[in-house]
């Protein structure tokens, strides 16, 4: 039987930022770490990257990154908050 892998690392990525020149660590929404380990951890998902559902999940994350690199995703007020 197999079973997903999951560990505290699993919904976050390091990207790096062209604005202060660093690398640092994101979290992953988690419709897309079920969506990632559900391709590349199961042998359904791994049969289905040549059927087109890689381009699915290819197409969600670039949308992600163009939110991630949008105004809209900025949250502005929660340092200010939490003293």
């Amino acid at each position: 039987m197999h079973y997903l892998h999951t560990g505290a690392k699993s919904a976050h990525i390091l990207v790096y930022d062209r604005h202060e020149q660093r690398v640092i660590e994101e979290t992953i929404s988690p419709y897309m770490v079920l969506a990632m380990r559900n391709m590349y951890q199961t042998p359904v998902g791994r049969l289905m990257i040549g059927s087109g559902a890689h381009k699915a999940l290819l197409d969600l994350t670039q949308r992600e990154g163009r939110y991630m690199n949008s105004p809209a995703s900025i949250k502005v007020g929660t340092t200010c908050d939490a003293h």
